[in-house]
């Protein structure tokens, strides 16, 4: 009996997150209505490359599940399959992603950069800036040749200046969905850097939340209902504004809101913005208060 399967922990080869609650529960009502319709793939020790929630779910219902066998792969094969099938199946936030293609890239340092890029479906600039962050903290070694997809080994290819665009992304994750403005993405960088360690994660958190708007087309426009809600609105769209480069908006509330639940769920991140796009104007500029 496979224990990974049996005990619920993750194989040696399942190199992604778990499946959220929400996902294995939807997951297990289609394996209870239409059983496994999709074959698990095992090595020919009977280790899962692909699959692991599949198997667990069926052996909870005690349905059969149909296997395939992949015998006679490497070990580096069989990281590259699991990761290869299964990565453009889930929904991965960016520091997932970044984390698979850390551990990706640790597994087998002496993999190509491109190799993990078609592994991950990143970039290889991407991957490029990881292994540089790998390396610079002794988590893997320095190599000067790695080996590719067709089994080549090639020089281990080393830019001579770092991409500033890939750093800012790499130290935060955040700036990524502003790829359409590299330009912004340095300034950003730059306006986040001179934050104390206290200060900085809030204006991440409101980055990040202006990201996510920005990426499922919520911005610059939103329906609001009351004097309330009109006030706070204004107050998170013009620093909206002025981070996406519309120097022309006008902030006609800085605090429009000081009290009530709707300060705690929106001023702050509105006020964080503000300050954010103001430090990127005027990098010597205090915090606002």
């Amino acid at each position: 009996m496979n224990t990974a399967v049996a005990t619920g922990e993750p194989g040696r080869y399942q190199m992604l997150p778990r499946l959220t609650d929400d996902e294995y529960i939807e997951l297990r009502h289609d394996i209870e209505a239409n059983g496994v319709r999709v074959p698990i793939d095992v090595d020919e020790h009977g280790e899962i490359l692909d699959g692991h929630h599949r198997a667990r779910i069926a052996e909870a219902l005690h349905v059969m599940c149909p296997r395939r066998v992949l015998p006679d792969l490497s070990e580096t094969e069989k990281r590259a399959h699991a990761l290869a099938v299964n990565v453009h199946r889930r929904s991965l936030s960016q520091a997932q992603r970044r984390d698979l293609i850390a551990a990706s890239v640790k597994a087998d340092p002496d993999v190509s950069d491109r190799e993990h890029a078609r592994r991950t479906g990143a970039s290889d600039k991407t991957v490029t800036s990881i292994r540089r962050d790998l390396e610079s903290t002794a988590e893997i070694p320095q190599l000067d040749r790695t080996t590719g997809s067709d089994g080549k080994s090639r020089p281990a290819s080393r830019p001579a200046e770092p991409d500033p665009i890939e750093q800012a992304v790499s130290r935060y994750p955040a700036l990524d969905a502003y790829r359409d403005q590299p330009e912004r993405i340095a300034t950003l960088a730059g306006a986040l850097d001179g934050y104390s360690d206290e200060e900085r994660p809030i204006r991440l958190d409101a980055l990040a939340k202006h990201a996510a708007a920005k990426r499922e087309g919520r911005l610059p426009q939103l329906q609001v209902k009351d004097d309330r809600a009109d006030a706070i609105f204004r107050h998170v769209n013009a620093a909206a504004r002025l981070l996406l480069g519309h120097e022309d908006a006008v902030i006609q509330a800085v605090d429009p809101v000081i009290a009530d639940t709707w300060r705690e769920q929106y001023q702050r991140t509105g006020q964080a913005l503000l300050d954010l796009a103001a430090r990127m104007k005027n990098p010597n500029l205090r915090s606002v208060r």
